[in-house]
């Protein structure tokens, strides 16, 4: 797993907390999609602040990891582990549901070995979330890409990318980032959506250009949550 971008708990927390509302919208899109418990652990890859946990799913038996420094988790069924998900060991008891929410962007250097460290883990369900690409996406790729700036944007699935799983249900929503003026606007989305740290010039012209590509300081994130079932070996 690699974070290019200075990505802290701290920065997370303005983030998640002040700018974009996609967790409390996400926990909410959890709650309808997960499937019933069973006798295992909910697995959080990438759990961040663990606030999607506490919401979504605090009645259950959850594992939650990450590579950064955050507080022990909120609810007593919930433990945290500061590890990088190619270095966890398959836990001891079943994963029931393995969340990944925008984690694969950190993950897919290696999609191969990705897929097969999941399917190692052998969970029974998947849920997947994403930004679903738009105009504006593709333009901002455009434009890093004509700068010759290296960025990590996040890949959308159109698809269930695992053998041995299938698409089950899928929940779409539209979460919004909201700064107080174009720059930080310019600075949340290159650092925590394209995972780059603009250099001050860099980050001037990536302002300007996006003035003439949005009105005020606020964009919009169309997302896709994903259930993934295991399939029956004879599917």
């Amino acid at each position: 797993m690699s974070i290019k971008s200075n990505l802290t708990a701290s920065r997370l927390l303005q983030f998640k907390g002040q700018i974009n509302n996609e967790n409390q919208l996400i926990s909410q899109a959890l709650r309808t999609i997960l499937p019933p418990a069973g006798n295992g652990i909910l697995l959080d890859v990438g759990a961040g602040l663990g606030d999607i946990a506490a919401s979504a799913f605090a009645d259950r038996e959850a594992t939650l990891i990450d590579i950064l420094d955050f507080p022990d988790a909120e609810t007593a069924l919930h433990t945290r582990q500061k590890i990088d998900f190619f270095n966890l060991p398959k836990p001891d008891r079943q994963i029931d549901v393995m969340l990944m929410s925008h984690v694969i962007q950190y993950l897919d250097d290696d999609v191969g070995r990705l897929v097969d460290h999941i399917q190692s883990m052998s969970p029974e369900a998947i849920i997947l979330v994403s930004n679903k690409p738009t105009k504006l996406h593709f333009r901002i790729i455009d434009w890093l890409a004509r700068h010759d700036i290296a960025h990590n944007a996040e890949q959308f699935f159109p698809e269930c990318p695992l053998p041995g799983y299938r698409l089950d249900r899928r929940v779409d929503l539209t979460s919004r980032i909201r700064c107080s003026n174009r720059d930080e606007l310019a600075r949340q989305l290159s650092s925590m959506i394209y995972d780059i740290e603009l250099d001050p010039n860099e980050l001037r012209a990536f302002s300007d250009w996006l003035g003439k590509q949005v009105d005020g300081a606020s964009v919009a994130l169309p997302q896709t949550v994903s259930l993934l079932c295991k399939e029956a070996p004879n599917a």
